[in-house]
Parts: C-alpha cells; sequence; structure tokens
C-alpha cells in the first residue's frame, strides 16, 4: 500500500490516543477468522458480502492470495427489489431478509428481483476462480493446480434464504455460511450472545482480534 495511505491510519490513531502497533489487510483478518484451522492447507474462497460491496478472498496455508471486490451488496439488492415490487426501502429489507431466494410460490417476486444480481455475483466468483487456477498454474510452472475445496459466505448481506445451495448448484463447489467463531472459541458448548446472522458481520473484528494474540 502507498505510504500516505498507512500514515493517515496512523496519524488517526495517533490523534485519537492510541498507539498503532500494527496494520493489517481486511482480507487477512477475514481470512484468519473464517476459515477453520483444520482445513488451512485447504484451498478455499471467502465471500464478503457487505453492504454496498462484495469481496472475494482466495486463501491457502493460511494466507490470503488473490483479493478483490465488486460494487453489489444488500443495497443494490434493496434497490432491485423496491423497483420490482414498487415498495419502500424499509420494506425491501425486510422482503429481503424474510423470502430471499426462497422457492416458495410467494417469494417468487423477490426470488426474480435478486436473482440477476445474485447471478452477477456468481459469474464474478466463475471468472477469478478462473483468473486464480491460471495464476497458480503459472506460479507452481505445472499442469496440476489446487482445486478450490470451499465457498465460505460472511458479511451481513450474506444471509439470504438459500443463497449457499444456489452458489453450491451453480459451481459445483461446496458453499456454506461461515462460522466467524470457529478458531476464536474452544469450547464448542459456549455459545455467544450474539444472533448467528449478526455475528457474520464481525468476522474482520474476529480475525484482527485472533492476530492480536498471535503476535
Amino acid at each position: 500500500y502507498p505510504t500516505s495511505l498507512i500514515s493517515a491510519y496512523r496519524d488517526t490513531a495517533n490523534q485519537a490516543g492510541f498507539m498503532p502497533v500494527a496494520l493489517e489487510i481486511e482480507s487477512q483478518a477475514i481470512a484468519r477468522s473464517v476459515v477453520p484451522a483444520s482445513k488451512e492447507g485447504e484451498a478455499v474462497l471467502v465471500v464478503d458480502i457487505g453492504l454496498t460491496r462484495t469481496s472475494f478472498l482466495f486463501a491457502k496455508n493460511g494466507y490470503t492470495q488473490l483479493t478483490s471486490t465488486i460494487p453489489i451488496g444488500g443495497r443494490t439488492m434493496h434497490e432491485s427489489i423496491m423497483k420490482a415490487l414498487n415498495v419502500p426501502e424499509e420494506k425491501a429489507e425486510q422482503l429481503k431478509k424474510e423470502q430471499g431466494l426462497s422457492r416458495a410460490a410467494d417469494a417468487r417476486p423477490v426470488r426474480d428481483a435478486l436473482l440477476p444480481l445474485i447471478d452477477s455475483v456468481q459469474n464474478e466468483i466463475q471468472r477469478r476462480m478462473e483468473f486464480w487456477q491460471e495464476k497458480m498454474r503459472e506460479e507452481t510452472r505445472a499442469g496440476a493446480v489446487p482445486n478450490l475445496h470451499h465457498i465460505y459466505l460472511c458479511g451481513r448481506e450474506a444471509n439470504l434464504i438459500g443463497l449457499p445451495q444456489h452458489i453450491t448448484s451453480q459451481l459445483d463447489v461446496p458453499a456454506s455460511l461461515a462460522n466467524v467463531w470457529v478458531n476464536a472459541l474452544f469450547d464448542r458448548q459456549f455459545v455467544p450472545e450474539i444472533e448467528f446472522r449478526d455475528s457474520l458481520g464481525f468476522a474482520t473484528s474476529i480475525g484482527l482480534a485472533l492476530g492480536s494474540e498471535e503476535s
């Protein structure tokens, strides 16, 4: 990153009365919290869906290897539903949460409004998978490249009914909502005081905390 950008973050922290110890890219923090330690040796893709953008990060051996972002997110979904069903944004968000990509008959209008956007995300995933595999082939100078084992979905806007199943069926790669606590909680019986759907928005924070422990 440019020195000017790093300096801006450092100066902001200093002015707030904090002493910066380390700076880390968001994608690395997300990978640390989302990818199970037992799966670090496998090639995986994390799709982080936020309000204004969707980010893709490929990780293997515990490190982010390729990242990219597209301007499609929850707000874009709201706008699509608003336009298709002629409803205000608050109602559009409610319908997105309650119906998503459900195949129920009464959910079809919402599904039809969302599918073009989801297909765009899916196409971007496919393109990046092909680019990543080509990049790996060039780096290893061999015909064989590691297969993508799993797609983890995180971010507050990943809570779309039917999304993991849709991506799995379209890309032929297992996809699931991420467990952002998988590397943070050693007691599997402990239940955090936060709903699972809300926890998906804290992957970065949890990953940063884990990184602080490691250092």
